[in-house]
């Protein structure tokens, strides 16, 4: 009988440290509670660059996937410059540069920037000016 308890006990230590196997692999790790998992690759912003003028928008995207999509946060490093909303729509405001960030809000290490410039005044006229007939 008290063979058979250290027979029992041996078995139960190897196979706990069989269990404990330690991996040198790293492992990404997924949000379970809002159905979120973390994508393997990078995440990107299109455009990466944009000029706009004062009053004009720009939509901007990610490789994203859809069902991440409302999971990203947006940001610009001037809000008097541009505007971002959390679609990735992009509203020129004043003149100046501006960096647009996107990033996961479960992820605060991954980031995707895009510059923005911005040039002209609200309401100003960028085609050609029209003179009335007898103006010089």
């Amino acid at each position: 009988m008290r063979q058979s308890r250290i027979t029992l006990v041996l078995a139960v230590i190897i196979v706990s440290m069989a269990a404990c196997d330690v991996s040198t692999s790293p492992h990404v790790a997924a949000i379970v509670g809002n159905s979120a998992t973390a994508s393997s690759s990078t995440l990107t912003i299109t455009p990466v660059t944009a000029q706009m003028l004062v009053g004009g928008s720009t939509q901007f995207r990610t490789n994203a996937p859809a069902n991440l999509l409302t999971s990203l946060q947006w940001s610009t490093s001037q809000p008097n410059v541009a505007a971002v909303n959390n679609t990735g729509l992009v509203t020129a405001l004043g003149a100046g540069t501006t960096t647009v960030s996107v990033r996961y809000s479960f992820d605060t290490t991954t980031v995707a920037n895009a510059t923005v410039t911005v040039t002209g005044t609200a309401g100003a006229n960028t085609g050609p000016t029209t003179m009335p007939p007898g103006n010089p």
